[in-house]
């Protein structure tokens, strides 16, 4: 379940990239699953179309 929502966001976060929508390194993309509470966020500073879901930064539980 956690894979696969890095997944995404690291696809998510490489096509803004390459559709131009990201200007430099900075800001993050960020993704919660509704139903497991965990969300995952991409590093800062790192080039989107390096990034893996290993790169991801993920945590989880009840956030409020």
């Amino acid at each position: 379940m956690l894979e696969n929502l890095k997944k995404d966001v690291c696809e998510i976060a490489k096509r803004a990239q390459r559709d131009g929508l990201c200007k430099h390194k900075s800001g993050n993309f960020s993704a919660r699953d509704v139903k497991s509470g965990y969300i995952v966020i991409t590093p800062t500073s790192v080039d989107r179309e390096l990034l893996t879901p290993r790169d991801m930064i993920g945590f989880g539980g009840q956030c409020h």
